[in-house]
């Protein structure tokens, strides 16, 4: 422990997941009927490299006039607490998420 009878005996700084830059990303998709958002979500969680994903957030929901399809559109923001994290590396996350996110949840990339 860094405290002792009172006294600070060494000092550990705390460290912040900002200390690290987030790295966004955007994933867009038709959605099949029944969608539900919170599937998206729970497919994230479930990844192995969830522990990286800051936040998911929708940002467009969109419903075309004329053929009835919708698209929803999400940012999935990633920061590591330990290092930057490259371009490179996220990119193969946002590979694997949207294989996965074709093959579980019936959706077509955008």
């Amino acid at each position: 422990s860094q405290f002792e009878d009172g006294k600070i005996s060494t000092f550990q700084p705390l460290v912040s997941l900002k200390d690290y830059p987030p790295n966004n990303q955007s994933i867009s998709f038709w959605v099949p009927e029944g969608f539900v958002d919170n599937d998206f979500y729970d497919l994230v969680r479930a990844m192995e490299f969830a522990d990286l994903v800051e936040e998911v957030e929708l940002f467009d929901d969109f419903t075309h006039p004329k053929t009835g399809r919708t698209s929803k559109a999400f940012h999935v923001i990633f920061r590591s607490p330990e290092k930057t994290l490259t371009t490179a590396e996220v990119n193969e996350y946002m590979a694997v998420l949207r294989d996965l996110v074709v093959q579980h949840l019936g959706v077509e990339l955008r």
